[in-house]
């Protein structure tokens, strides 16, 4: 697993370049295999913020403060 993680980090540093949803499965890969707590939390916030699920958004006023 250790090459997959590899091309979704790589994904994740060049998502410019990359459709959402091939961001969204890097984004998957790296929560799920990687050993760096900093890297699985900064992975998972991005899958949430693309695919509209953050904290902001659930609330009763949809996030605007």
């Amino acid at each position: 697993m250790i090459r997959g993680l590899a091309i979704a980090c790589a994904v994740l540093a060049d998502m410019a370049h990359h459709p959402d949803a091939r961001v969204v499965i890097a984004a998957r890969i790296v929560t799920t295999h990687s050993r760096n707590n900093a890297e699985r939390k900064e992975a998972h916030d991005l899958r949430q913020l693309i695919e509209g699920r953050s904290s902001d958004a659930a609330s009763p006023q949809g996030g605007a403060a």
